[in-house]
């Protein structure tokens, strides 16, 4: 098992590297200059970085995301864990969510704008905005997948209601939970680069407006970059404390 897992991820890196050789090698036949190399893309960042302006964009966008990401996951599990339990809270709730889950979050930044100002507080409200409906329905439906056996088990033996919550109902909650995670990880950069692009003196998003509008392609590409790399270790860092947190969940696999 060990052995074919590093042929998949030896597989995976010839992969990337046959591309990025690829692109290297069409980029040399583009005259217009249009599609910068990945060299010249690396050699970019690299000068934005320690140049220190990268990381000033970097911070600044960090600074939307957190919070805005923080404060989305927070208010929708709580949402849809107690949608889940209470079948009075979810009939005075889906009528709204219904309404309100379709629309893209981003078009209501304008009205964000005018309640909270142009500042960074518009643009975390968004980011909550775009992050909350995903945490809540993942939420929900990782509650909902508990085995109602195992809460009439908990009850059977006269256990309280916060027992039966804190040993039953938020562990098999978890999956849901990590899923959440995932899905609102590139929904909250979808937004946060959306909101930074109207209007922000500073960010990633900023950055890549002010190049593409300069046809500076390397710094936009950097930008990108830096997006991705964002996301990939976030991502990573989910898989990671997922492995930890639900130890007993094993993984299946229709390859081997």
């Amino acid at each position: 098992m060990l052995e074919n897992k590093k042929r998949g991820w030896l597989l995976s890196l010839l992969s990337l590297g046959a591309r990025l050789s690829l692109w290297q090698c069409v980029s040399l036949f583009n005259e217009a200059g249009l599609i910068p190399s990945p060299a010249q893309i690396l050699t970019t960042f690299y000068d934005l970085l320690v140049s220190g302006e990268l990381g000033r964009h970097t911070l600044a966008s960090l600074g939307r995301l957190l919070p805005g990401w923080l404060l989305g996951i927070s208010i929708g599990a709580t949402l849809g864990t107690l949608l889940a339990v209470s079948r009075r809270l979810f009939y005075l709730f889906i009528p709204w969510l219904a309404l309100l889950f379709p629309i893209p979050k981003i078009a209501l930044f304008p009205l964000f704008i005018i309640l909270f100002g142009i500042g960074d507080s518009s643009r975390i409200i968004t980011i909550m905005a775009g992050v909350l409906f995903p945490a809540l329905f993942c939420v929900y439906q990782g509650v909902k997948a508990i085995p109602g056996n195992l809460v009439d088990m908990g009850w059977s033996f006269q256990l309280s209601k916060k027992t039966i919550i804190r040993h039953i109902i938020l562990p098999g909650a978890y999956p849901g939970l990590f899923l959440a995670f995932r899905l609102t990880t590139p929904i909250a950069l979808i937004v946060l680069v959306a909101a930074e692009m109207l209007g922000a003196q500073e960010g990633i998003g900023s950055l890549i407006l002010a190049a593409g509008g300069m046809a500076q392609m390397d710094i936009l590409f950097a930008g990108v970059l830096v997006l991705s790399l964002i996301g990939l270790s976030v991502m990573v860092f989910w898989n990671w404390l997922e492995a930890r947190v639900i130890h007993w969940q094993s993984s299946v696999s229709l390859f081997r």
